[in-house]
């Protein structure tokens, strides 16, 4: 059984990513700000998901899409119909570059959070070595009789911190990749 300190921390951070990716959500859908990658629809509230607050403020300043006009009317083909375009990208940090391990993460998460499993010092090719170690670590911290299980807020904190630290530990790799013209901005 975690502490009871943790427990409560699990949770209102939970609390506080839940907010995050459904303020992002909504602003995709219900604002029709749509990305022209259709997949980045459900990365962003995905990423939201365990970077909580960070994932709002990358996704407002750097990723948020221009609002789409409403539907076009019958008469209008679909290609003449603009695309939208892509918040400005800032002068210091090059967003488009994070993009590529943000997609890779979501990915990966959705993956533990449907709990696939994955056997013990394994990774699978579809999510992150670190998201499978967050699970090894919860067994190493608190071993039988105390395990932590799926049902505990401090179970989905430690994946959450396990796919921050796979996010941290990719960017770099990724910002290569795109820059050798391996991967592809998103």
């Amino acid at each position: 059984m975690a502490p009871t300190w943790l427990t409560a921390v699990a949770w209102v951070y939970l609390s506080i990513c839940f907010a995050c990716a459904g303020v992002i959500g909504y602003d995709i859908a219900v604002n029709r700000r749509r990305q022209p990658m259709g997949v980045m629809n459900a990365v962003y509230p995905i990423t939201a998901l365990y970077f909580g607050p960070l994932a709002l403020a990358f996704y407002w300043r750097w990723a948020r899409a221009a609002r789409r006009p409403a539907a076009a009317p019958a008469s209008v083909s679909r290609e003449s119909v603009p695309r939208p375009a892509m918040a400005p990208a800032g002068d210091g940090l090059r967003a488009h570059r994070g993009q590529p391990a943000d997609h890779d993460m979501a990915g990966g998460h959705g993956a533990d959070s449907a709990g696939e499993p994955t056997p013990p010092g394994k990774a699978n090719r579809s999510k992150p070595y670190w998201a499978t170690m967050a699970t090894e670590v919860t067994f190493v911290l608190f071993p039988a009789p105390h395990q932590l299980m799926p049902d505990r807020g401090a179970f989905w904190l430690l994946m959450q911190i396990g796919m921050i630290i796979g996010f941290a530990t990719s960017w770099p790799a990724n910002v290569w990749l795109v820059k050798r013209g391996i991967k592809v901005p998103m």
